[in-house]
């Protein structure tokens, strides 16, 4: 496995670890009057950096509110909405570190079980 997929896993792991962050911090506030829910969105700008041969650790991705409905108490956090973006943030997270422990798992058998 090159450098740069080990940087795209990693940065993956890193990114998709600041998305459920912000989901868990959203759900923490969802009771809190004038809260707006937000989104970390990363996949484009690293799929750009990928393609452009750009360093893959300087994709920070964009945190923008969430649109949707706003309670009377003025939250915008939808509970139904922070799962799935939790679900899909897990998921992620989960492809890349099974990814990971896949190459990892090559390259220690390609060195003859030398590799801890």
């Amino acid at each position: 496995m090159s450098d740069s997929v080990f940087s795209l896993l990693a940065t993956s792991l890193t990114l998709s670890q600041r998305a459920e962050a912000l989901v868990t911090n959203n759900l923490a506030n969802l009771q809190t009057p004038g809260y707006q829910a937000e989104r970390l969105s990363f996949r484009g700008a690293l799929a750009h950096a990928w393609q452009a041969g750009t360093p893959l650790s300087a994709v920070s991705g964009t945190v923008s509110v969430v649109p949707g409905a706003v309670t009377a108490s003025g939250n915008g956090v939808s509970m139904t909405g922070q799962m799935s973006q939790l679900m899909q943030s897990q998921l992620l997270y989960s492809t890349a570190a099974q990814a990971f422990t896949v190459e990892m798992t090559e390259i220690n058998t390609a060195a003859g079980g030398q590799v801890p």
